[in-house]
Order: C-alpha cells, then structure tokens, then sequence
C-alpha cells in the first residue's frame, strides 16, 4: 500500500509535469485520434499499396504507337471527365514486354511475392491470349478473360510497279497466278513475296501459314466456332496438302530467311520495294502509304484455282483483360466498358477494318484503300485467330515446327500434313 508521502510526492511530480506540458484533456484526446489515424492509414498502406483518395487504374499497352496523336489520351481524359474519382496512367511497353511479363505470371513455378506482372489492365493480342490466362482475372460475365475491342482483316499487299514491271495489270486470283507472278517478279535483290515467320512473331503461324490453309476453304466455320472446328481438322486433306505443296514451290521466290523475319523488318522490305507482295494487317495501310502513298493495293488472298467459295480471311485483334493483381477489378471494368463504347475512335485512328463494326462514310467515299477493305470484309468468310480451344498454343508450335522443316527441304508436303495432324492427335 502506498504510504500519503509517496502518494504526494507522485502528485508533486505530476504537477509539475502538466505544468511544464500544459497538455489539456482536450489535447490529449486530439493526439490520441491523430495517432490512431496515423495507425489506420499505415494499415491501409500496408494492404492497399495506396493512400486513401482516387482510385489510380494502371493500363499498359502499346497501342499508343498504332494510332494518330493523342487519341487514347483523349479517351482517358473524356473517361475521368465522367467517372470522377477513377484516374487512368497509361504506361507504354512493347507487346513481347507485355506478353514475356504475363506468361511469367500466368506460370506458377515462376511466381514469387511480387507479381511479374501488376498493371489494372493490359492490352492483348489474340495469337497469344492462351497462354497468359493465369495471369488474368476471368470475367464470367462476359464468358472470357479478355475482350475484344476491335479486330483487322489481314489482306494480301502487293507493290503495283513491281506487278506491271513483269506484266500483270492486276493482283493475282489464285495461289498457281501467285507462284507465277512471284516468279516474274523475282531477281536479284528482287522477290517475289516476302513471309515474318520469326518465332516471336505472335502472327507469324496465323497470318503466314494458316492464312493460305483458310484460302483454301477451310474450314468456313466462322470466328465463334474456330476451336471447335480445330477439333475436327483434318491436315491431311487435299486442299492443305496442296496449299503445302504450293508454299514448298513458292520458298526459291521468297525473301531469304523468313523465319528471321520479324514484321516491321517485313514491312520496311515491301515499302522499299524489295518485295512484290505480302500478307499484313489492313492497319498496315497507314504506314505503307506514308513511304509509298498510292503505289500499293490489296486484295483477297488467293485460294487453289478450284475454290469457287468466298473468300476467307485470318482475322487479329486488339483485346483487353483485368490483371490478375488489380486490387481494383471492379474500375477496371468500368474503364474496359467504356472504352468498348469508344472502339469506333480506335478503329478510325488504326485503320481497323471491320474495327468496331462501324464504318466512316466520309472514308468510304474518299479513301480506296478503306473502301475496298470494307469491300472484302462484306464479301468474305472471317476466322480468328487460333486460340481459345486450351490446345492452341501447342498446335502454332506443331505447325511452325514441320511447316519449317517442310520449307528446308526436309519434308515433303505429304509427310508434312501427316506429322502435323498425328502430333496434333496426339497432343503435340
């Protein structure tokens, strides 16, 4: 028990102690609260990674090199004008730095406490949606980790001087007119079409192998269905055997190493007319024009002499999806909605076609190039590209795989149609 001098000299000392501090009981219970708000926002802090305020949404992507000036700037500017409280930073990275970041994530031997891969929503290329689907969030709502936001028909190119200089006054209409044009065009330093089958090459398999298996009829399946009907593709059939055998006969009037051939090398070539013809994305209008204004045209690509079909055409993408370590999925879905609501402005600012399934009156009036776009669309059979079925990934690599060693002379065409489909059986 305390004795009444130790009980005053305690009371003594507290005295002087508020004397000296002059600390109210009003002051007290205002550093108490400051504290625990201070607590309470390093807690947040800690499992936010964010003071309390807007919500910042982190979009990466490379589109801001594929389209005019400050147009993906003035989406994001109209969408914080309407959604206040939702900022977005765009962040620029090339597509092999978003594709290498997200399959790194989507691979669980690979992750570790911090995610590879940690922007809100990430832009996507269709020809590799397969294998960065762990890295993203599903939206079931929409029945798919990504959509689609405008999507481009892949014509065939072709260098008008070249064609005239060896004595054709149009495009060619069938792969054996292909293999003859390519043959008078070639010559030194010259050839005759050019391939970007370079392994990195997210396009390289759809746009440069299958497209001319497309061509050929098959299959006419129409876009929603592509992974069903890879399930009953028959790769030994005539009409791709025969479209091996024209790509075998076409490799002495190809540009050498095409499968060291990435797209922009693959452009630069045909804009310096190196190249007669090419297969690319109707995008490509944009940049060809700049180097060679109106010396180039497109067309269907053409299919076996006996294809009385429409004409069929591999169809790309850009897609977006919510990434995997958004902590804030639910904005990131309100930006992705409006930003489908704008399509229309990406596609005009990208040359898409068919885009957002919208077309520009003005331009269909004016541009030729935009005009026969729309024109091929509207009478052509459209497949996307070969994802989506969970096999996908491995039957790109199949085909890759002995449609070269085909092109090196190591196969032959038959036996080549036959590799592909028993490793396609078989799982690869």
């Amino acid at each position: 028990m305390l004795s009444e001098n130790t009980i005053q000299v305690e009371v003594n000392v507290f005295n002087r102690f508020h004397t000296r501090w002059k600390i109210s009981a009003d002051k007290v219970l205002w550093i108490w609260a400051a504290a625990m708000a201070i607590g309470l926002l390093a807690f947040y802090i800690i499992i936010r990674g964010f003071p309390v305020g807007d919500t910042t949404l982190v979009f990466e992507q490379w589109w801001e090199d594929e389209l005019d000036r400050s147009v993906l700037e003035k989406i994001v500017e109209d969408f914080e004008t309407e959604n206040p409280g939702i900022k977005v930073r765009l962040e620029k990275n090339s597509m092999a730095g978003i594709r290498s970041a997200l399959e790194a994530d989507a691979d669980i031997t690979t992750k570790r406490k911090k995610r590879q891969a940690d922007a809100d929503i990430y832009s996507l290329e269709g020809a590799w949606i397969d294998g960065v689907e762990g890295a993203l969030v599903p939206m079931e709502k929409y029945g798919s980790r990504s959509l689609s936001v405008i999507t481009f028909i892949n014509p065939l190119f072709y260098n008008i001087a070249l064609l005239e200089a060896s004595g054709f006054d149009r495009p060619p209409k069938s792969q054996a007119e292909f293999l003859a044009y390519a043959q008078a065009i070639t010559k030194p330093e010259q050839f005759g079409a050019i391939f970007a089958l370079d392994a990195e090459n997210p396009h390289g398999v759809s746009r440069y192998l299958l497209s001319w298996i497309w061509s050929a009829g098959l299959p006419q399946s129409g876009p929603d269905s592509i992974s069903r009907a890879l399930e009953k593709f028959n790769f030994n059939s005539k009409e791709v055997t025969e479209t091996l055998s024209f790509l075998s006969r076409l490799k002495p009037y190809l540009h050498p190493r095409p499968f060291e051939t990435g797209e922009e090398e693959k452009l630069a070539l045909f804009t310096e007319g190196k190249a007669g013809m090419m297969i690319g994305s109707v995008s490509d209008v944009k940049k060809i024009r700049e180097k060679m204004q109106d010396g180039f045209g497109i067309t269907t690509i053409p299919g076996p002499a006996s294809y009385v079909g429409k004409p069929v055409f591999a169809l790309s993408g850009w897609y977006v999806g919510v990434g995997a370590g958004s902590k804030n999925q639910k904005e990131a879905e309100i930006f992705i909605a409006f930003l489908l609501e704008r399509a229309s402005d990406l596609a005009l600012a990208s040359f898409a076609v068919p885009g957002s399934g919208s077309r520009n009156s003005e331009l269909m009036k004016t541009d030729p190039h935009y005009a026969k776009a729309f024109e091929m669309y509207d009478a052509g059979e459209m497949v996307r590209e070969v994802y989506g079925s969970g096999r996908t990934v491995k039957l790109n690599a199949v085909i890759y795989e002995e449609t070269r060693r085909m092109l090196d002379g190591a196969r032959s065409p038959e036996d080549t149609a036959a590799a592909i489909q028993s490793r396609w059986e078989n799982g690869g």
